[in-house]
């Protein structure tokens, strides 16, 4: 069911979504990743003992992305209801206000609760800002829109980790909530989606989760493109956040994760740029996610198959050159936004990026399991096949969306 769209906002009105849209996902990932980067220091400052760091941060980031899970859920519903802008402001506040308090934690209890909050709020950032974007420029420059918004935003973690070498791992947080109200103020001026004013006039149904489950092949492609984030929240939520333990248990020399963020994030948004442009050369979205998810996976084999001793430089590369296949995220992104009509679209766009990285739950849970009956690096490597296969599996079934209108809605 198609309609006509009301008139797109003019170039300034563009040029000011695309950055206040940018700059809300590089808050929100700085946010998301500062965990990462200051793990051990403040489990350690709130007397975590050494050998329980590795658990009680998977049970930490499990909460956060658990947060994250419930809020894209919820905010992605109200965003197909009530407005793509309206909902922000909530849950900017929210983040910003969680992410400050983060710095004041008195106790292990305290910091798990902030950390879900800190997640609730930050679930909206992406995939608004990639439906709001999508509804706003022509169908041939979609994918070049959204890959500004998330090849500025994945610096977000280089900063993080940046921040994380130069300063406590208090004043981290404050910086993350700092920038989080800032944001908020910057919201203010940003215009609503074209699309979306058209579709309240219209009696159409709007943001259920009803309305996307009940169908069959619906339901499938929600569940395609979600696994499409499964190897960059592997390689980003698994190796580089537990790359102390896990490339000592592989007999490497053991780099922290605030170093590799920094080094991963700097190969991340030129894996965004390049995956964008090679899709628009070739108008081909599924082909190019398919060839960086195969480069991103055979540097995992790599880094745990290739003969030993590797040094310190040889690790830096084979995760940067990771980082740079999983920067197809932002394909991710795109073909989510793309595969579905104007009256779901907030609510996938919002839910699929925040399932992905929800993932990551079963992902440590799984490793749990697995290294209590093979050995650290057999298990991690066996997560890896099943998280690499799924999406390449999802690519087969999914159908191409380059070039799509979306002025159309889900009945």
């Amino acid at each position: 069911k198609t309609f006509h769209s009301m008139t797109p906002p003019k170039y300034l009105g563009i040029a000011l979504i695309l950055f206040v849209a940018s700059f809300g996902y590089f808050v929100d990932v700085y946010d998301m990743w500062v965990f990462a980067a200051v793990r051990v220091a403040s489990l350690k400052a709130l007397g975590v003992p050494a050998d329980q760091l590795l658990g009680k941060g998977m049970l930490l980031l499990n909460l956060q992305m658990t947060g994250m899970l419930i809020g894209g859920i919820l905010f992605g519903l109200a965003g197909d209801r009530y407005g793509r802008t309206r909902v922000m402001f909530l849950s900017i506040l929210t983040y910003s206000l969680a992410t400050l308090a983060n710095a004041y934690a008195p106790n292990l209890e305290t910091y798990a609760a902030l950390r879900f909050l800190s997640g609730f709020g930050l679930a909206r950032e992406l995939g608004l800002g990639t439906t709001l974007i999508s509804e706003i420029l022509p169908k041939e420059k979609r994918g070049l829109g959204v890959g500004l918004l998330v090849g500025f935003g994945v610096m977000g973690p280089m900063a993080a980790g940046v921040c994380a070498q130069l300063f406590d791992w208090k004043t981290c947080y404050l910086i993350g909530g700092v920038l989080g109200l800032a944001l908020l103020l910057l919201r203010v001026r940003v215009a609503e989606s074209p699309l979306f004013n058209e579709l309240e006039k219209k009696a159409a149904r709007r943001g259920g989760l009803r309305l996307l489950f009940q169908d069959r092949e619906r339901v499938l492609r929600f569940l395609g493109c979600v696994t499409l984030g499964l190897p960059t929240w592997f390689v980003m939520g698994i190796l580089v956040t537990f790359s102390e333990e896990i490339l000592k248990g592989a007999g490497l020399p053991p780099l922290a994760a605030p170093v590799l963020l920094i080094y991963c994030n700097i190969a991340m948004p030129i894996g965004n740029f390049a995956t964008v442009g090679i899709s628009q050369v070739f108008r081909n979205r599924r082909a190019t996610m398919a060839g960086f998810t195969l480069l991103a996976f055979a540097c995992v084999l790599t880094l745990f198959l290739l003969p030993r001793p590797v040094g310190v430089g040889d690790i830096k590369i084979i995760y940067m050159a990771m980082a740079f296949g999983v920067g197809s995220w932002v394909l991710m992104a795109v073909i989510s936004a793309e595969s579905f009509g104007t009256n779901l679209r907030a609510t996938v766009a919002t839910t699929v990026p925040n399932f992905a990285r929800a993932s990551v739950i079963p992902m440590t849970l799984g490793l749990e399991l697995l290294k209590t009956i093979m050995p650290l690096p057999a298990a991690v490597l066996t997560l890896a096949f099943i998280c690499f296969a799924l999406p390449l599996g999802a690519l087969i079934y999914l159908k191409e969306t380059f070039g799509r209108p979306l002025e159309y809605l889900e009945e």
